[in-house]
């Protein structure tokens, strides 16, 4: 019986961490283990997959998710299991406005260390290079648990803007990212989504990609935007579709 109620609990703790593939999560930056600590992102990109997410939360914390990983880290951790890494986040940036005040992302950091479980951090902030968060991915680093996915499309700061208004400037990923290359931390560039007609030109996706490894970048997710049939995205940042179909 004991067996069994251990599997449940197991089964209940995966149910809230593990995704399937779906069409709202891009297969090259898929992960099977997944931690949401926020259930919104304030960084209002007009190109974001999740608006096409149907998960709807009322609460801005995943109370549920970052207790499920708790958990799982200790049964992880008692039994000497190695486990492939947990992706920090897939919808919500786990560095914008809400982690400055909460710290959810900061305490599964935390429990990452302590319990030895390899991390990649998906993330357009530059808070991911500030204290205390530098100093606990600095150490996962050194246990070689840990790598930083930085999103950056554009070295424009007007399309930055535009297509990303609430997010860090170019300039200021950049800096984040140099940041924590001193600090030995991985980086990968995440050069998605390439949008024709906007940032596919091969200057200017070869400038975002040099100026990346300047600042430590040592690998690069590339992919182009994902729409669908009657998706509003060209018509709120005024994208004529035309020249989308070649494309799509």
């Amino acid at each position: 019986m004991a067996g069994r109620r251990e599997d449940d609990l197991l089964k209940k703790w995966f149910e809230e961490l593990v995704i399937n593939p779906n069409p709202v999560i891009s297969s090259l930056c898929y992960s099977i283990l997944r931690i949401e600590p926020y259930s919104t992102c304030p960084h209002a990109c007009t190109y974001c997959f999740r608006r096409w997410a149907a998960e709807t939360r009322k609460n801005l914390i995943n109370t549920g998710q970052i207790k499920a990983f708790c958990r799982i880290a200790d049964f992880i951790a008692a039994r000497g299991i190695k486990t492939i890494p947990f992706r920090i986040s897939t919808l919500c940036d786990p560095f914008s406005e809400p982690e400055r005040r909460f710290k959810m992302t900061l305490k599964l950091l935390r429990v990452a260390r302590n319990k030895r479980i390899p991390i990649i951090l998906s993330t357009k902030s530059n808070l991911v290079a500030e204290d205390p968060w530098i100093y606990e991915i600095e150490q996962l680093s050194q246990m070689g648990l840990v790598a930083v996915q930085f999103t950056l499309i554009t070295l424009e700061e007007s399309l930055s803007k535009k297509l990303e208004p609430m997010a860090p400037l170019p300039s200021e990923r950049l800096d984040a990212m140099e940041r924590l290359h001193k600090k030995g931390v991985p980086i990968i560039l995440r050069l998605q989504p390439i949008i024709p007609g906007l940032n596919d030109s091969s200057n200017s996706l070869l400038e975002v990609i040099m100026e990346a490894k300047a600042s430590g970048a040592e690998r690069v997710i590339i992919e182009c935007l994902r729409v669908k049939i009657g998706d509003s995205f060209s018509r709120e940042i005024g994208l004529d579709e035309n020249c989308l179909v070649p494309y799509y």
